[in-house]
């Protein structure tokens, strides 16, 4: 009975021995496959040159950077869903390399792509490698986008590869992966935005009289011209010859003496002139007011600057250029020498030959009449022009026969684009 009772209980207590050796072991064991469990990659990108559904031959720069530092004989693996088109893929279409961060791992073998496996596989065979540094992987061609718009996940693994320093044990020891993650891509329906706009044909002209170069409007606008520099009378449109007499030119950029009493520069013509017309634009010139009809040998095809009664200064004769010397009794505009004539970009405007002032500074061209006469170039382009800006004088000198008082013409503009 003794015996029996001695037996149980050797008995109980080897098996609470065992019990408490299994949990042990399994504790052990738990303990073992924790410290083994792979690393997470927390930094990871890929970098597309096109979401779209069924775009072939898209551009992919995957990006990231390894939780476990890199050395000679680390397998790197990339998985792709099979929905991806990898049927062309092979290793002349990839490349990879680690950037800086420890002793990056400079060579690599790349392993033979099979499309059915849906990996990329690189083993570093750098035997001073310790990288820690970011691994690119970029693909250049032969990978086609999915046919459905979905998310889509590649993995990212690397990899212990054992003594045979093979992918897949095929040297007889096992792969043991050290560092795992994944980037998620978005395959869209289109990833194109189509921008669409127009362009009428356009002209824009302006017109501006002031001694220099600035913009200012007709009477009533915002910032009116001035009649000549010191006027400050906001005038308009105004070119004030001033005072005029047989010893002298006036001529705009003068300073000379004006009816209000003060002295002020001549105001020159300004012109703007933008237009997107294939055929470019012409400007010209005519006077609705002034008729050559008394003075020296009478054309009602030219304009003049009347005065009171018969009296007029007739213009400079058409289709020429002429000289006005003092005591002349002729007046005229033309380009001014050496003056503005620009554009933002292209080619600047062609001065017509007749106010180009070719002859001299002292040489201009006529002013037609719209009695006998028809409007006259003064400038043109055969292109579209951006943002034309030319520069043009006004000059008069009276004959001994021109009596006192005041002298007046008014000259119309007119900008024609060719479209």
């Amino acid at each position: 009975m003794n015996k029996l009772l001695l037996n149980r209980r050797n008995f109980r207590a080897l098996s609470l021995l065992t019990i408490f050796s299994f949990a042990f072991n399994m504790f052990a064991a738990f303990v073992l496959v924790g410290s083994a469990s792979a690393a997470p990659i927390t930094s990871a990108s890929n970098t597309m040159s096109r979401l779209q559904v069924s775009v072939v031959d898209v551009e992919h720069e995957i990006v990231f950077t390894p939780a476990t530092a890199i050395l000679e004989n680390t397998g790197v693996a990339i998985t792709l869903s099979s929905d991806f088109g990898d049927t062309d893929l092979d290793v002349t279409d990839y490349s990879i390399v680690q950037g800086a961060g420890g002793t990056a791992c400079s060579t690599w073998t790349e392993v033979a792509y099979v499309p059915a496996n849906d990996v990329m596989q690189f083993i570093c065979t750098d035997a001073a490698a310790n990288g820690t540094g970011p691994i690119t992987v970029e693909i250049t061609q032969d990978l086609d986008n999915p046919a459905t718009a979905a998310s889509y996940e590649f993995g990212l693994f690397t990899y212990d590869l054992g003594d045979d320093d093979l992918f897949g044990g095929a040297g007889g020891d096992a792969d043991t992966v050290i560092d795992t993650g994944e980037v998620e891509v978005s395959i869209v329906d289109d990833d194109t935005v189509n921008v669409t706009g127009y362009i009428d044909t356009f002209i824009t002209f302006d017109i501006d009289t002031a001694d220099t170069d600035v913009d200012c409007d007709a009477a009533g606008g915002v910032a009116p011209c001035d009649s000549h520099s010191t006027a400050g009378d906001e005038a308009g449109y105004v070119v004030s010859l001033g005072e005029m007499n047989t010893s002298a030119v006036n001529n705009s950029g003068d300073s000379v003496l004006h009816a209000d009493g003060l002295t002020g520069t001549v105001n020159y013509i300004w012109f703007d002139l933008s237009t997107n017309a294939d055929g470019g634009a012409v400007v010209t010139v005519i006077s609705y007011y002034g008729e050559n009809d008394e003075d020296g040998t009478p054309s009602n095809a030219l304009s003049a600057l009347e005065g009171p009664g018969d009296n007029e200064i007739r213009s400079v004769p058409a289709a020429t250029e002429t000289e006005i010397t003092a005591g002349d009794g002729l007046y005229g505009l033309a380009w001014l020498t050496g003056g503005v004539n620009t554009v933002a970009t292209g080619t600047a405007a062609t001065i017509s030959a007749d106010y180009d002032q070719t002859g001299g500074a002292t040489f201009y061209g006529s002013v037609p009449s719209s009695v006998g006469g028809t409007p006259a170039s003064i400038f043109s382009s055969t292109a579209p022009l951006d943002q034309s800006r030319t520069q043009f004088v006004v000059a008069a000198s009276p004959d001994a026969t021109d009596g006192t008082g005041t002298y007046n013409d008014e000259l119309t503009f007119i900008a024609t684009a060719t479209f």
